[in-house]
């Protein structure tokens, strides 16, 4: 396995706290691959692979809490997904396996992705809500598959990151029911939570902001006022407050999640760095370029440190920096950060994603500002096919590029 391959698969894996990553695989391979590395890593650790085969949730159950610390192995994600027994029993004890630091890694062919969100959200809704890693095995050619394998990541460790607009409000219609039957506070924070930012996926700000306001009471009521829950729900509520351009409520609410984040977790922790980063876009959003820069420059600081230069998180404050020149007029500065972030973004999450597509908007809204209107009808149409792919064709921010796009034919 290559160097930087080795890099970012330890980067997701953590010993010492429970971690659902599923990782999807070219051949059966690179299932022995990966678990041979991980064990030479962590030999301190307990590795346990699961045998499925005609067993049930209870047949496995002493051997899954007999693990106090270490990783569980699952070969076939898509063999559990067809026992009813085992995908309920892991569904319904959630909770439990989740007390316990295991990273409970399972395998699923890259060639089924497509079909692997739904049949998980359809299944396993519980234990998939948790922020999973989703890690892709991408090899070269066949000759040197057994020399040199490259893992990406996902970007956003969104549970839900593979579903479409209309997928997610069945799941926010799913995560609203559950709420309703839910007595456990701490639940009920976790339900909300996944809500407000289901909401802001899906661009229904106002319904998203009543469920953030709700999160934030519950966490004030059970947690310090000083917590990582707090500043978690006080980040998600700015943040609807920003995607619905109320910029002076968003302010002092990121402003007070990262005072907590950097008392709590200290200067140099990655949501410390988004705090700043969010900080960064509302002064963005208010003109005041230098203090946005400055920001998220911090937050740059950070994320390589704790997260390395060509992590998909790094490339989001590239993108915004380069935003922040943009909107100040600088314009080959702009360019400058946003190649480094498509650089990023292009082996790391691929050409059609979301951030991607949002990157080539905001190219095109520096050669629309340099009166280069072919240029920008250029970048409008690639992220425009991409936005509509994912989100449809309703979503605010595929309304913001057709509207570029349009004032750009305008112009030219």
């Amino acid at each position: 396995m290559h160097s930087s391959s080795k890099e970012k698969l330890k980067k997701i894996v953590n010993p010492n706290n429970f971690r659902f990553i599923v990782i999807l695989y070219n051949n059966s391979n690179d299932i022995k691959i990966i678990k041979e590395y991980l064990k030479a890593q962590y030999n301190e650790n307990e590795h346990l692979t699961l045998d499925l085969n005609s067993k049930t949730y209870t047949d496995l159950a002493s051997l899954i809490y007999g693990v106090d610390k270490g990783f569980i192995y699952i070969d076939s994600l898509d063999e559990m997904l067809g026992n009813n027994n085992l995908y309920s029993g892991f569904n319904q004890r959630r909770d439990k396996i989740a007390s316990y630091a295991i990273n409970l890694i399972t395998f699923y062919p890259k060639s089924a992705e497509s079909k692997l969100y739904k049949k998980a959200v359809s299944v396993i809704p519980d234990l998939w809500e948790f922020r999973s890693p989703i890690v892709r095995l991408e090899t070269s050619t066949q000759s040197e598959r057994s020399s040199h394998e490259n893992i990406n990541e996902s970007s956003s460790y969104s549970s839900l990151g593979g579903l479409t607009s209309k997928e997610k409000m069945k799941e926010i219609e799913r995560l609203k029911e559950k709420l309703k039957n839910s007595t456990l506070e701490e639940l009920k924070l976790n339900i909300l939570n996944q809500l407000t930012q289901l909401f802001n996926e899906v661009g229904e700000y106002q319904e998203g902001i009543s469920f953030a306001k709700r999160a934030l009471t519950i966490a004030t009521e059970n947690f310090a006022k000083k917590s990582k829950e707090r500043a978690t729900t006080l980040t998600n509520l700015a943040e609807l407050y920003w995607s619905n351009k109320e910029y002076t409520k968003s302010l002092p609410l990121y402003e007070e999640a990262l005072e907590i984040r950097k008392e709590v977790l200290g200067e140099k922790n990655s949501e410390t760095a988004e705090s700043y980063n969010n900080l960064g876009g509302v002064y963005d959003s208010l003109e005041e370029y230098d203090k946005a820069i400055e920001f998220q420059n911090k937050a740059l600081k950070i994320r390589i440190v704790t997260l390395g230069e060509n992590h998909p998180d790094t490339a989001v404050i590239y993108n915004n920096i380069g935003l922040a020149y943009g909107n100040k007029g600088e314009y080959d500065k702009a360019i400058e950060f946003y190649n480094k972030a498509l650089k990023i973004w292009f082996t790391t999450v691929g050409e059609n994603h979301h951030d991607t597509a949002i990157c080539y908007n905001n190219i095109g809204g520096v050669w629309d500002n340099k009166g280069e209107y072919t240029k920008a009808i250029d970048f409008y149409n690639k992220a425009l096919k991409i936005l509509i792919d994912i989100l449809g064709k309703n979503h605010p921010n595929v309304k913001v590029v057709k509207g570029n796009l349009e004032t750009a034919k305008k112009e030219k």
